[in-house]
């Protein structure tokens, strides 16, 4: 491992996964913690609580769909719902560069407290600091949040997952790694790409609700599908096969790939989740993602085998396939 802190260090990939065991696990070494899942699962007098915290370091602060302060929320709200955990309190920390926009500051607020009220989820915590001018690159904000698993049966981890599992998706994604692109690079593309940045609670809890079989959930964030499919191959000891043509991607967003050379695989979501759950009840959980309106274009992208070492693997419609590595680097810093 480098000496020194890169860019790749943040891209979700191997690189911040060697960072992750070489030196915050072996320091803060816990069982909650290492369970490394999007949130910690905790215990507590009234249940099981999930507790999740993240930064948010966009550039730029404002793109098609969505904004940092969106952003912010949803990133925090969906860490939550993936492990079943019914969001019920935020925290907002806001590091700002001395000279910053009021104007700009009240959108991203505005933005962040629209979510709040519409989902029922108060920020009820915070801190604000402000740094000299040339020290922030404007905006940062840090959100935490606290969750509670209402179910006591359900104990949703990476190694829940097992051979003929089938991994589903609830639409199109690349959407907002091409948007944030886009906007940074004042790109003008045939149609317009717009961030699929939205809260999945209302889809997602459902969903573990209806169908507590559910092995493991996770958004597929920084480094995108083929981060979360090997970061996953990796905890679980197993090998995951992606059907390339059940992939769903926006033809905008296939065309710009193409363009620029990114693989749609590497790109980061932030209204997406991945689904593990056993065969046969695949077919129930899709008609049930699809009947939601952040749904709709859900597909059954992939299966899950036993094989001789974890690694991920992608089949064509002929019949072909391709090794899907860990990012090994950062397509678009300052993504998410």
């Amino acid at each position: 491992m480098s000496q020194h802190i890169h860019m790749n260090h943040g891209s979700g990939g191997h690189p911040f996964e060697a960072l992750l065991k070489k030196i915050i696990l072996p320091a803060f070494d816990n069982p909650y913690l290492n369970q490394l899942t999007d949130g910690a699962l905790l215990e507590s007098v009234e249940g099981r609580l999930v507790m999740t915290t993240d930064a948010h370091v966009v550039s730029p602060r404002i793109f098609p769909g969505g904004s940092l302060g969106k952003l912010a929320f949803c990133g925090t709200v969906n860490d939550l719902a993936v492990m079943g955990a019914k969001p019920l309190y935020l925290s907002l920390s806001l590091i700002i560069e001395e000279g910053f926009s009021l104007e700009e500051l009240k959108l991203h607020i505005g933005h962040m407290a629209k979510l709040s009220k519409q989902c029922s989820i108060p920020i009820v915590a915070g801190d604000t600091k402000v740094v000299e001018r040339g020290k922030g690159d404007g905006l940062f904000m840090t959100t935490s949040g606290v969750g509670v698993i209402e179910n006591p049966e359900l104990y949703p981890q990476p190694k829940n997952i097992s051979p003929g599992d089938m991994i589903l998706i609830n639409g199109p994604i690349g959407n907002h790694g091409i948007s944030v692109l886009a906007a940074r690079e004042n790109l003008d593309f045939q149609s317009e790409v717009v961030s699929d940045c939205a809260p999945l609670q209302d889809l997602i809890l459902p969903l573990w609700k209806r169908f507590p079989e559910i092995r493991c959930m996770r958004d597929p964030t920084r480094g995108g599908v083929a981060a979360v499919a090997n970061e996953l191959a990796s905890q679980c000891e197993l090998e995951m096969e992606l059907f390339e043509q059940k992939i769903p991607v926006e033809k905008s967003v296939r065309s710009a790939c193409e363009l620029m050379g990114f693989d749609p695989l590497l790109l980061a979501n932030e209204g997406k989740v991945i689904i593990f759950a056993p065969e046969k009840s695949v077919h129930a959980i899709l008609d049930a993602m699809r009947s939601h309106e952040l749904g709709t274009e859900s597909e059954i992208i992939g299966q899950v085998h036993k094989g001789p070492r974890p690694l991920v693997r992608s089949t064509t419609a002929l019949g072909g396939s391709r090794l899907i590595p860990w990012p090994s680097g950062e397509q678009l810093p300052r993504i998410c």
